[in-house]
């Protein structure tokens, strides 16, 4: 397994992994925004690669004032094999080394594995919002 940033060539496998994480919206998750966010920021997407299988992916959007993780998971096949936790620690690498000093993710509060995990990771709470969305 190996991890690396997004390719263009990646993306029906990067569709498919975001549909099984359940982190794929059709309206922002085209072709055409993820070539166009690799090519602004290529460290900005990152997915994990087992024998030519995308099982793992993470997403960072944001500036120098508030950063957030999105689109993160691991393919539901291949969890509880430290894939996840080796993709979030690239993440977090690549977004201290451009000075970030804080870093926010959303995650369904229904989703108790997914913040257990958080946790594990000192991952803290930082208040509770209702997120709303506007499509244009």
């Amino acid at each position: 397994m190996r991890i690396r940033n997004y390719e263009d060539k990646d993306y029906d496998q990067f569709r498919d992994l975001l549909i099984n994480i359940g982190a794929y919206y059709d309206h922002l998750d085209t072709r055409k925004n993820f070539r166009e966010k690799s090519k602004e920021d290529s460290d900005s997407i990152i997915v994990a690669e087992d024998n030519g299988k995308l099982v793992g992916c993470c997403t960072y959007s944001g500036d120098p004032w508030m950063m957030h993780i999105f689109h993160f998971g691991t393919h539901s096949e291949f969890r509880r094999m430290g894939i996840g936790t080796k993709v979030l620690d690239e993440m977090e690498r690549r977004i201290q080394e451009k000075g970030i000093r804080s870093v926010g993710l959303y995650v369904k509060p229904e989703n108790k594995e997914a913040i257990a995990f958080y946790k594990k990771r000192n991952w803290g709470e930082f208040d509770t919002y209702i997120c709303m969305e506007k499509n244009f």
